[in-house]
């Protein structure tokens, strides 16, 4: 599954940063300069919306399905909900063709970030009036960037259980068309935005997914797979019970066996 964005307005997910002297408040953007929605900023804004309902809709969506979908503050828990970053339509090739052509250099210059981040964003400047004379108040001029209205973004989502599926995807759903605004300036016409849960067709889902007994082979044969992890944000891996703010310059094979060995059981 995935959730669609769409800006009705332009819209500002603050980095917390700023350029000093030109912008106050940036969006945050890759490595090339394309904007793109936190996830972890998303899903408590799904969360909150699925709350509300909730609050309307107490003996369809108990407390106890946002927290296993959203997690649980007081258990700390993670939840059964797993969102990635929001992208652009061909976000992936989009980037790749951008990092080829910078790798490049006969095309270096061509698509500098700055540019990049100018075809995406608009510059506002914001300013306080002081009610009392209705001029400007000395020093509150603000400028910040935006998001162009009329971009689409993407969020894939995933539940990671089979119980009260149907019922947290409906929840899912509702949520979604009930989000109206999001990001900074939302009284002041800014984030603006249209959320549509997409689903895949479940019988895609489950085609090619065997039971374990179909995955071992009798004849006891071992196979070599390979895989690629591609890293969409930046990613701390730690020793186990080691600094969690301190990341190994590798991904080892204990982290990645831990992971499937979670997912399995999980499973089953």
């Amino acid at each position: 599954m995935h959730i669609k964005v769409e800006l009705k307005s332009d819209l500002c997910i603050s980095s917390g940063e700023g350029l000093s002297g030109i912008i106050d408040v940036d969006v945050i953007y890759d490595d090339n300069g394309i904007p793109y929605l936190p996830a972890k900023r998303f899903k408590g804004i799904l969360r909150e919306a699925a709350e509300d309902i909730s609050d309307i809709y107490p003996e369809k969506y108990s407390q106890k399905i946002i927290n296993d979908l959203f997690g649980d503050p007081e258990t700390n828990s993670v939840g059964e909900l797993y969102i990635d970053n929001g992208y652009i339509e061909n976000y992936h090739t989009i980037a790749k063709f951008i990092k080829m052509c910078n790798n490049n250099k006969s095309y270096k210059n061509l698509f500098p970030k700055q540019y990049v981040k100018s075809y995406f964003t608009n510059i506002h400047q914001q300013t306080a009036i002081d009610r009392k004379n209705g001029i400007s108040k000395d020093k509150s001029l603000r400028v910040i960037r935006t998001i162009k209205k009329g971009n689409l973004f993407y969020l894939n989502i995933n539940i990671d259980s089979i119980i009260d599926y149907d019922k947290k995807v409906e929840l899912l759903r509702d949520a979604c068309k009930i989000i109206r605004h999001i990001g900074l300036s939302r009284t002041r016409g800014l984030g603006e935005v249209r959320c549509e849960l997409i689903e895949n067709n479940i019988n895609e889902i489950n085609k090619g997914m065997n039971s374990y007994s179909d995955i071992c082979d009798n004849n006891n044969k071992k196979y070599k797979i390979t895989y690629i992890i591609e890293l969409l944000s930046d990613t701390i891996v730690s020793n186990i019970g080691g600094n969690s703010n301190v990341t190994n310059s590798y991904i080892s094979g204990s982290n990645v066996l831990g992971y499937f060995a979670t997912q399995y059981i999980k499973k089953i």
